[in-house]
């Protein structure tokens, strides 16, 4: 699955706006195919953010993730998930996107 031209929520200074999400430790970027997605779950998980990007390069991007996993030290993993939907049983539901070999 290609995230180029998605969109995610970031903060003033460029920096992705990350989420915590049930029954993990890890972090989430979410990205969206729609900015009306971005702006719904945002809404609905009551997030505020800055700006909105588009992944230009989504290969780049989930490179970057990775090697920030690998470089960083921290005791929880960057991950990411598209297109998230609450599902009719009341859990959020969304793709996760693994890189290369993944």
């Amino acid at each position: 699955m290609s995230i180029t031209g998605y969109f995610m929520a970031a903060h003033e200074n460029r920096q992705p706006v990350l989420i915590g999400m049930a029954m993990t430790d890890d972090l989430f970027i979410m990205v969206f195919s729609t900015t009306d997605k971005l702006r719904e779950f945002m809404t609905a998980i009551d997030t505020s953010f800055d700006r909105i990007q588009v992944i230009m390069d989504g290969s780049d991007f989930i490179r970057s993730v990775e090697e920030a996993n690998r470089n960083d030290g921290r005791p929880y993993e960057l991950r990411i998930g598209a297109d998230p939907y609450l599902h009719e049983n009341g859990n959020w539901r969304y793709t996760e996107i693994f890189g290369e070999g993944n």
